[in-house]
């Protein structure tokens, strides 16, 4: 995922209890493209070097994500840790992750705002 560097939008956090499977989808906030999906893998580099970014490495390169908020980076930190851990792990996806409606249908979807703020990237991504 190259060429997205300084979009904003919104990101979204998958998850299947039943395929044990997540991924990270970031869609443009002004026409609806697809700036950012990736997988989480096992064992998958993730650090949070500041308040409010985040990045990680896949196969298709590394990814990072500037929040407008704290708190919605501190948000996004505790699922998509979580989330490797259990990969990483082998176990089930940790409860709390899901909501009594969405335990219902075995998966998750979380939205987080990215808001660029004073001008930095909300979406940065850079080839492998």
């Amino acid at each position: 995922t190259t060429g997205t560097a300084g979009a904003t939008g919104h990101v979204y956090v998958y998850a299947s209890r039943h395929s044990k499977k997540a991924r990270v989808l970031c869609v443009d906030d002004d026409d609806g493209k697809v700036l950012l999906e990736t997988v989480l893998l096992p064992n998958q580099p993730y650090q949070k070097p500041s308040e409010s970014f985040v990045q990680w490495k896949d196969d298709g390169g590394v990814h990072g994500l500037n929040f407008g908020a704290v708190s919605d980076c501190d948000g996004f930190n505790k699922v998509v840790t979580a989330l490797v851990a259990a990969l990483t792990g082998g176990t089930a996806f940790p409860d709390e992750l899901f909501s009594e409606r969405e335990s219902k249908r075995d998966s998750i979807n979380r939205r987080r705002s990215l808001n660029a703020a004073g001008g930095a990237a909300a979406v940065n991504a850079a080839a492998a």
